[in-house]
């Protein structure tokens, strides 16, 4: 069992992180691991963790492949952390060689003093922190501080510390959903208030154990207005009302406003010790009315109070200081009677109550982005969650946008881009106005869906969503949005393409003969989007525009080999597809697609966009390529050229007259230079192919597509659904590195409903992991080391010296296996071949 889990985000901070990292690997603390969260650096930052990974066994690495910020990082971290309670330090701040073991050590004495019924309420603890000059490399040395348990009662409105300075417990901060991902000023702030306001306490460590480091270039100094508007709408929110559907996930919600509370709190000592004599002295009032007192006076009592100093104890003070007596057993029974009948007396805490304005409905900010984990009720209105790779993706979602509105469905889009990579998804979100949300806040969140909707449903982020939403009794379905090579006959992979999702959106009745009868699977033709839009813009073309386009001289020739599939053959296809064109007596003109590496031809190479490009051409040359159904839908005739064997049968089998095909560099002349001939005939031909192909002209694929969801979706999840949906996907965060380390977990959709269930049943709750650690012993550095006296000597080192040798052994061929998947980028295959064999050593030799 981890202890602590302290995350680290880093963000281009090679210059600090090696001091961060030494300070790190020092603390005295044995039991807890380090996770430094690389957002996408373009400096030394990844380097520098990789070689604090080889020096020491509790540093694990998180790679973001797109830049989130430091709340989204952070949250990643939390996502993959293992331990019971969780701590966060600035890549560039340092650590006192204690500050992990003082804290943890302060979390559970308060946990233990207060008592089976109310540690619960004691979210963590905090410690003091230090401010350090930029050019201090060695932490000082930790000091004496005093310091007072923080509740929302006791924070005074002000934000209580900073993010390097408490250490929560990992299921508090999954409750609230984690650091919102919008924010990049005052997100700590943010959390720790709806923790507190959750109705939770952090015990104090009263050490000086952090620093924060001064810097010139810190986020707060470069937008100091912005940080005071959210810190003042945090203030401001805090002596406001809840409304009924804000942190609803948290029972223990204090409702009322701060005020209201530490009014109450600056006070309850002193009624409670008074109370307490009273209760001690020969002529007190009967119990009941001194109940009333309290009730009257301090209506939220168990809410002032910090769980480590319970009525109880201050009654008890009290007695003792009329009787000069310790405590006897009546008293005891006499102060559980009082305490018995205020419980009886206490104001409803949930009633609404007045403060500086109306209630807070929606949460601090008052606008959705920065209010939405104040409000998880909203996140569970979503229907339909959407997992999109790239823009294109969302634009075939924006075209369903109205259809999926006008039929009640209500959908959001999950940006994946830290966890794959940058594919315009958000920038496309944005343009088209529709709902976005980050993987991380789905993660975390408490998201309902009845669908979840993949385009691709075989790599390494996708399938495992889709897979958790299965086993937890979610239906799922995939969009097939273009072409696709189902199996895998050229792509040198085994993915077991559009297998995962129980519902397939097909683009045409061609595709059907690639799912087995009898498979499992709900298959339905929604068409493809673009593709019926490419057909209404042709057929309203004026005739002066297709007869000029017809007399063009410029031939497109689309380069599309991408991902390492048949990429060794790509310049031997351009080659020949080149000077077929010349020899016709036509203009090359190349398209390349964003994800072709290759550099031959530059001089020919257009940086227009292939819609534009096709628009001014009189033919287009594609290999296996959607240009191929594009081309037609636009009204250019197209021939496809396969002289590299292409196996792949969709383009090859039936081209029902719509296109010729060519298998040699003559050939292709013969059909450029005969271009006039076939053309007309080829391109009536087209309707019936694309029919076939990418659905009927007259289907409206937005609706086809919302109406294929409809019928795909079910019933609204219950309760135990969703626990498992959230398991799930918390499991496979700790299986895969918060979904950035690129590996399967689940190769065959086959069995991978079973493998998910396998790893639920092994799986350990953070809130178990949280008793056990209350009641276990904290282990220092040093004890770890030594192992105790008796276990001292010559035999003990030598383990822990081929241990090290191992471990930097086991490093060493990891970075290995890592250069030799770089270096092999330029031949596909040998590409493939490391990548399986890093794969396959990370599966089953490497904890990294």
């Amino acid at each position: 069992m981890t202890a602590v889990s302290l995350i680290i985000p880093a963000f281009d901070a090679a210059d600090f992180l090696d001091a961060t990292l030494r300070s790190v690997s020092q603390q005295d603390l044995a039991d807890f691991e380090c996770l430094v969260v690389d957002d996408f650096s373009s400096d030394g930052t990844l380097s520098i963790a990789k070689r604090w990974r080889a020096r020491d066994q509790r540093i694990r690495i998180v790679t973001q492949r797109a830049r989130s910020g430091v709340s989204a990082a952070r949250n990643a971290g939390l996502r993959a952390a293992r331990g019971a309670l969780c701590a966060f330090l600035d890549a560039d701040d340092l650590l006192m060689r204690d500050s992990l073991r003082l804290r943890l050590l302060a979390w559970q004495r308060a946990s233990r003093a207060a008592g089976p019924e109310t540690a619960e309420r004691i979210a963590g603890s905090y410690c003091g922190s230090e401010t350090i000059p930029e050019s201090l490399m060695q932490p000082p040395r930790s000091r004496p501080i005093d310091l007072l348990p923080v509740g929302f009662a006791t924070m005074g409105g002000r934000c209580p510390f900073n993010a390097n300075q408490p250490m929560i417990r990992r299921d508090v901060l999954l409750e609230m959903g984690g650091f919102n991902e919008t924010m990049s000023q005052a997100e700590d702030y943010d959390l720790w208030s709806r923790i507190l306001r959750a109705g939770y306490w952090f015990a104090p460590s009263p050490q000086v154990a952090v620093t924060y480091r001064a810097r010139a270039g810190s986020a707060v100094r470069k937008a100091p207005s912005r940080h005071l508007e959210a810190s003042l709408a945090l203030h401001d929110g805090g002596e406001r009302a809840l409304g009924p559907g804000v942190l609803s996930r948290s029972p223990g919600r204090l409702v009322r406003p701060h005020g209201h509370y530490a009014h109450q709190a600056t006070k309850a000592g002193r009624i409670l010790q008074f109370c307490g004599m009273e209760l001690g002295s020969d002529d007190a009032r009967p119990l009941d009315d001194i109940a009333t007192v309290i009730a009257r006076h301090l209506p939220d009592l168990p809410d002032v109070l910090p769980p480590t100093t319970p009525a109880a104890r201050l009654l008890g003070a009290g007695i003792t200081r009329q009787t000069t007596r310790p405590l006897s057993g009546q008293d005891e029974k006499r102060v559980a009677a009082l305490l018995k009948s205020v419980a009886g007396r206490r104001h409803d805490a949930k009633a609404p109550a007045d403060g500086n304005g109306p209630p807070l409905l929606s949460g601090p900010f008052g606008d959705a982005d920065r209010d939405r984990l104040w409000q998880p009720e909203r996140q569970a209105e979503i229907d339909l969650l959407f997992l999109p790779h790239k823009d294109y993706h969302t634009w075939t979602i924006g075209l369903a946008a109205p259809a999926l509105r006008a039929a009640g469905m209500r959908f959001a889009i999950i940006d994946i881009s830290a966890q794959w990579r940058e594919g315009g998804v958000a920038a496309k979100a944005a343009e088209m106005a529709l709902p976005l949300i980050r993987y991380g806040e789905l993660a975390l969140g408490a998201f309902a869906p009845r669908l979840v909707v993949a385009f691709n449903d075989w790599d390494f982020v996708t399938r495992p969503i889709l897979v958790a939403a299965e086993q937890a009794g979610i239906p799922t379905a995939a969009i097939v949005e273009g072409i696709q090579d189902y199996g895998d006959v050229d792509t040198g992979q085994t993915r077991h393409a559009y297998r995962t999702a129980r519902t397939v959106l097909l683009p045409g009745d061609f595709d059907r003969r690639y799912f087995p009868a009898g498979g499992g699977q709900s298959l339905a033709v929604a068409g493809i989007p673009r593709i019926q839009l490419l057909r209404g813009q042709a057929a309203d073309r004026p005739p002066a525009d297709r007869a000029r386009q017809a007399g063009s001289r410029r031939v497109l020739i689309n380069s599309n080999f991408s991902h390492n599939v048949l990429t060794e053959r790509r310049d031997a296809w351009l080659t020949q597809a080149v000077a077929a064109v010349r020899h016709a007596g036509l203009e090359p003109v190349i398209s390349r697609h964003p994800e072709d590496k290759g550099t031959l031809f530059p001089e020919l190479v257009t940086q227009a966009s292939f819609y534009e490009t096709l628009e001014s051409c009189c033919a287009s040359i594609q290999r296996f390529a959607s240009g191929i159904l594009e081309s037609l839908a636009a009204g250019v005739p197209v021939i496809y050229f396969n002289p590299h064997g292409e196996r792949v049968d969709k383009f090859s089998s039936d081209p029902m007259g719509a296109y010729p095909v060519a298998v040699t560099g003559e050939a292709l002349a013969g059909h450029l230079t005969t271009l006039g001939d076939w053309r007309e005939a080829a391109l009536a031909r087209a309707d019936a192919f694309l029919d076939h192909h990418a659905g009927h002209g007259d289907i409206d694929s937005g609706a086809a597509i919302a109406e294929g969801l409809r019928a795909a979706m079910g019933p609204p999840p219950d309760a135990e659904t969703l626990a498992r949906f959230r398991r799930n996907l918390r499991i496979i965060d700790q299986q895969t590195e918060a979904l950035t380390r690129r590996e399967m977990i689940f190769d065959d959709p086959a069995t991978a409903v079973a493998r998910m269930a396998a790893l639920a049943e092994a799986d350990m709750p953070p809130e178990r992991l949280v008793a056990a650690l209350a009641d276990a012993d904290v282990q220092s550095g040093a004890q770890a080391a030594v192992g105790g006296k008796a276990e001292a000597g010559i035999g003990r080192r030598g383990r822990r010296s081929r241990a090290r040798l191992a471990w930097r052994g086991r490093v060493a061929l990891h970075e290995r296996l890592e250069q030799a998947y770089r270096a092999s980028a330029r031949w596909p295959r040998l590409h493939r071949l490391a990548r399986r064999a890093g794969e396959y050593y990370q599966r089953n030799f490497s904890p990294l």
